[in-house]
């Protein structure tokens, strides 16, 4: 009520500013391998934004359409293109799934019991470039490194070395050196010493022999220390019993290899045994 000649007080207003932006808003996840979404980064325009733990993102944006580009250390990038803001508006549903692509290489040095070894040099070629370190702890660990496949040398004391060869990725994020006492590998922690290299060293015919107590696929490959393949001995399935390979020395061309020191790896469906091969 107005009374003439006196002040009505209180009579207050809020007033809103109408928003000069809209929202942006979705899900990203990571598929192909475990990873810390809250790593990644959400982008449109100059604004950008990292998700929370269950991978949610938001983003305030100017009207306009927008290019939303996610992307994260280990993965390849993905873009949704003509996203419409509107002012005052959300644009949901801007989801993201992006593949891992890259993980942590662990680089672990063992004795023939398993026991763990420290203070090894070790040396990796890996699809993008060649890791060096020491392992100093139970194990060395690449960071941040593209899938594929990982060979190397590791050192003790020189010329105490050895070899692996492995593959990174999704599942597997372990390249593992067995150092045995004797210099060679002599599987000593087999009991029926399924893989024997005769005579070794050799600078003439080698025979490799292997026992399976069941039938089974076996492969047979012959590496250089730098994680070549230098020849495929055997690749398919096999009769129980004793088995027995012979190598002339020679490459996949036919070409007699240098003498030096490579491994033989032998794979089946239940195990896989190493031992280096000394041609001289």
């Amino acid at each position: 009520m107005v009374v003439v000649e006196q002040t009505t007080p209180d009579i207050d207003f809020y007033l809103y500013q109408i928003p000069n932006v809209g929202y942006v808003e979705g899900f990203v996840s990571l598929v192909n391998g475990a990873g810390d979404v809250t790593e990644a980064t959400v982008t449109a325009g100059s604004q950008s934004a990292n998700p929370m733990e269950n991978g949610y993102y938001f983003l305030a944006l100017p009207a306009g359409v927008y290019t939303v580009t996610a992307s994260h250390p280990y993965t390849l990038s993905d873009s949704i293109a003509d996203v419409t803001v509107i002012m005052g508006e959300t644009t949901g549903d801007i989801d993201f799934e992006l593949e891992i692509i890259r993980g942590n290489l662990s680089a672990k040095a063992v004795d023939q019991w398993g026991f763990s070894l420290y203070d090894v040099g070790v040396q990796v070629i890996g699809p993008e470039e060649i890791l060096t370190g020491t392992i100093t702890g139970d194990s060395l660990v690449f960071e941040n490194v593209l899938y594929g496949q990982y060979s190397g040398t590791a050192w003790l004391v020189i010329p105490d070395t050895a070899y692996a060869m492995d593959e990174l990725n999704s599942t597997d994020h372990d390249i593992v050196f067995v150092f045995y006492e004797m210099g060679i590998h002599e599987d000593k922690n087999t009991e029926d010493n399924t893989l024997l290299i005769s005579p070794n060293p050799s600078s003439g015919n080698t025979v490799i022999s292997f026992k399976l107590e069941i039938p089974g696929i076996v492969s047979v490959k012959i590496y250089a220390h730098t994680g070549q393949l230098i020849r495929t001995l055997a690749d398919g399935i096999f009769d129980a019993g004793q088995h027995h390979l012979n190598w002339n020395g020679t490459d996949e061309s036919g070409q007699a290899i240098a003498a030096g020191a490579y491994t033989v790896v032998m794979k089946t469906s239940k195990e896989r045994s190493a031992k280096v091969l000394i041609r001289n």
